[in-house]
């Protein structure tokens, strides 16, 4: 079974990054879930290094890495099939929040194209808001 695939090329004056995407399988499903790991345990650093594990997560700035460490990050970096220009096996969530967001944002778009099954819907958005307020949902 072939799968689709996806290419992603960023330029600057001073670099040129490729990056081909694929469709997800059993084992890039996998490696989704052990980069989430990852970026939770990137994620509880931070709160160790804010001194008191209560960090302010209604910020701006702090739900915008919680967002980029547990979703697009893992999402992204999961799908990765080929890269040149930059070694994606070494990048971290501190690493991926320092890309050009040109190059993120083709990337994302490449991906969830590939895999619409990893955005989330509006059904399941419905179910867990009404799930939170004790209500069944109107599915």
């Amino acid at each position: 079974m072939a799968l689709q695939t996806r290419t992603v090329t960023y330029e600057s004056s001073d670099t040129t990054i490729t990056i081909v995407v694929s469709e997800a399988t059993a084992m890039t499903g996998m490696k989704r879930a052990l980069l989430r790991g990852q970026a939770n345990a990137y994620l509880r650093a931070l709160d160790e290094e804010a001194g008191d594990g209560d960090s302010d997560t209604t910020s701006v700035d702090a739900l915008a890495t919680v967002l980029l460490a547990r979703v697009v990050y893992p999402d992204l970096v999961a799908c990765v099939v080929e890269a040149k220009g930059l070694d994606v096996s070494e990048l971290d969530v501190a690493a991926f929040s320092e890309l050009p967001d040109s190059l993120v944002d083709a990337w994302e778009a490449a991906v969830y194209e590939l895999n619409p099954h990893w955005l989330p819907s509006a059904s399941a958005d419905e179910e867990e808001q009404a799930a939170k307020k004790g209500r069944p949902s109107s599915g």
